[in-house]
């Protein structure tokens, strides 16, 4: 067993062994996101990077976790109507089997309901839990008789909250905040799979000769409209740095890509991409990005720098800074520098340093749901207004780096208003800057949600 074995084994209980096949796989990631709190997008990342699975296999363990927590709470409500015993006394195992099982008969219709009955059952057996298995059996058959009776059973549901598989405090603060229309059409997209968007490196090579590569090696795309996203949400920035952004398929990873071995593309949502567009950065300015890792910001940056300039990515740990320097190396932008730093520690040597300074803070995350679904899982109402002052705590220290005149960009990946539009205004009337111009964007079918606040700095 490797060192990372050994680490990933003291980190996960549910720690799934090489040579499983990819459903209990799926099942000891679940496990490890819904009984040991950790995050799903890691536990994924770590159980599959030296699994032996093929690319299909890999692709149908992220579809059924991903899935299942995307629905896990109508899917909790359906099985309580199938079982006397409450789900917080059950077995966590066969709970899992359980809640994945259900998943995959109600929403993957490429796989036939008796194979997945069957596989839990088997899967029951091997973990130990035969005693347990006629009745993961028996509650499967009878979910699996009742949709052949009525197939739309387990989409009808008098309480909204759970046909969106939303907490139900959630699921009020957000019709509140933004009407039941628009909070719908949020649910809706925390619901919709997307697809993969890349950001092209354009100061590498030109956007046709990038294109050209892809398609040697037989991706599709298309590109998406930045421009009319900007100006659609009354941002109007100068063409040169409105970020070419595609969607892509016909790949089952991009890593095996041309384009992306040479750095000329990069993994991008389209709305992550608004920050360092916004920025529009001059050749030859100095930009410290605070919270940098995985570093699409920073990176994003140096191309718009055309290799001028210097673009100082930072984050608080050195597992953050690896996730930077991986892709840093891949691009070999050598206009980047790198170093562990804390948002929170002041740091004296920056002070009125900066042209621009970068602060995508940590938030309550509710823009990229779509992608985490374990988010909307796990915040807690009052997390956000922990978060607000987190921000502010954050924002007056690092404000301190930009020089006078020079810009801060502050955004966040999430919607409530307190972490958005209430501490860009409270950054303007508290830490000496104008607000010259925000965006918000809420969470759909392309993209995901986001903020972004341009301020300049008036005075020392």
């Amino acid at each position: 067993m490797t060192d990372r074995q050994n680490s990933l084994k003291k980190r996960y209980r549910y720690l799934p062994k090489d040579g499983l096949n990819a459903r209990e796989a799926a099942l000891c990631i679940l496990l490890s996101v819904t009984e040991e709190g950790e995050k799903a997008n890691n536990c994924l990342a770590d159980h599959l990077r030296e699994s032996s699975l093929s690319p299909k296999d890999r692709a149908l363990v992220t579809a059924i976790v991903d899935g299942t927590l995307d629905y896990l709470i109508r899917i909790d409500h359906i099985l309580s109507g199938y079982s006397r015993k409450p789900l917080r006394f059950m077995n966590a195992e066969a709970k899992g089997i359980l809640r994945m099982s259900v998943y995959q008969i109600l929403f993957l219709d490429r796989i036939p309901d008796s194979a997945a009955c069957n596989e839990a059952v088997e899967i029951a057996k091997r973990r130990g839990l035969g005693g347990l298995s006629g009745f993961i059996n028996a509650v499967l058959r009878n979910l699996i008789r009742d949709k052949e009776k009525d197939p739309g059973k387990f989409s009808e549901f008098s309480d909204e909250h759970i046909r969106y598989s939303v907490p139900k405090w959630l699921y009020k603060r957000i019709v509140t905040e933004f009407g039941h229309d628009r909070a719908e059409d949020i649910f809706s997209a925390w619901l919709e799979k997307r697809g993969l968007t890349v950001r092209l490196n354009t100061s590498l090579m030109d956007e046709e000769d990038i294109l050209s590569m892809l398609d040697e090696d037989g991706v599709s795309y298309e590109k998406i409209d930045m421009e009319f996203l900007l100006r659609n949400h009354g941002i109007d920035i100068p063409e040169r740095f409105i970020p070419h952004v595609y969607k892509i398929s016909g790949v089952f990873g991009v890593t095996s890509l041309s384009a992306f071995q040479k750095g000329l593309i990069a993994v991008q949502d389209p709305a992550s991409t608004l920050p360092a567009a916004m920025a529009c950065p001059e050749e030859g300015s100095t930009i410290i990005d605070v919270c940098a890792a995985p570093g699409g910001k920073a990176l994003q940056l140096c191309d718009l720098l055309r290799g001028t300039g210097l673009v100082e990515a930072r984050d608080v740990s050195e597992q953050k800074i690896g996730l930077i320097k991986e892709n840093a190396d891949r691009m070999g932008f050598k206009n980047l520098r790198i170093s562990c730093a804390d948002a929170l520690t002041p740091d004296e040597d920056s002070y009125y340093r900066a042209d621009i300074v970068m602060a995508d803070l940590p938030c309550s995350g509710l823009g990229i749901v779509g992608r985490k679904p374990d988010i909307k899982l796990n915040i807690k109402n009052y997390s956000i207004e922990e978060l607000k002052e987190l921000q502010r705590e954050m924002l007056t220290l690092v404000s301190r780096y930009v020089k006078p005149h020079g810009r801060l960009i502050y955004s966040t990946c999430t919607i409530t208003r307190e972490e958005d539009e209430d501490n860009a205004v409270w950054a303007a009337t508290h830490l000496g800057f104008k607000l010259e111009s925000s965006i918000k964007i809420l969470p759909s079918k392309d993209h995901d949600g986001f903020f972004v606040a341009v301020l300049r700095k008036e005075f020392v």
